[in-house]
């Protein structure tokens, strides 16, 4: 067959942004122990890395939490862990995201603001008495608003002499009847 005629094709270079949709959860929000970020992110091409820091509020220097090279998406949803040992109990830091693409475009960064709840709760005091064939153990918190209670409780035992636990159930109620023993 004949010779089609010449294609010519400019090639525009990728000068857009990509964007950082949104920082969950949810901002100034009271935050937990090493709890979970995320974050959406799109691009017109491909993002390529993110970049997760924080800083208490007030203080100028940002402290990297995780740089990431990822596979080259044109979204992204985000997820790691903040690491707050060593951090300050009831302080609010701020955290932000920036994604790049490919092109080597950075976004704005997204700055979200959460407090931090660091300190541990209370453990349960803990009950058995003896029934028919069962154990019925309740477990009472010594402070009724503590959030821990309201989240639940896991039960673990093991048998006299061994050092391995098994796990039992998982319980929203402070109250439980072992047959099982």
């Amino acid at each position: 067959s004949a010779m089609t005629a010449p294609v010519k094709v400019i090639v525009m270079p990728d000068e857009i942004k990509p964007v950082v949709t949104g920082i969950g959860p949810v901002e100034k929000k009271v935050l937990g122990i090493n709890p979970a970020i995320e974050f959406l992110a799109y691009d017109n091409k491909a993002i390529v890395r993110y970049r997760v820091e924080y800083r208490k509020k007030d203080e100028s220097a940002w402290t990297q939490i995780c740089t990431q090279e990822i596979e080259e998406k044109d979204e992204y949803n985000g997820k790691i862990t903040w690491n707050t040992e060593g951090l300050e109990d009831g302080a609010i830091y701020e955290i932000r995201v920036m994604v790049s693409d490919k092109a080597g475009n950075e976004s704005d960064p997204v700055i979200a603001e959460y407090s931090l709840d660091l300190t541990p709760p209370k453990a349960p005091v803990l009950t058995a008495k003896p029934g028919s064939f069962c154990i019925v153990l309740n477990g009472k918190t010594e402070d009724p608003d503590d959030v821990s209670a309201q989240k639940g409780y896991e039960l673990w035992r093991r048998a006299y002499g061994s050092s391995e636990y098994e796990f039992v159930k998982g319980l929203v109620q402070p109250e439980y009847q072992d047959e099982s023993v």
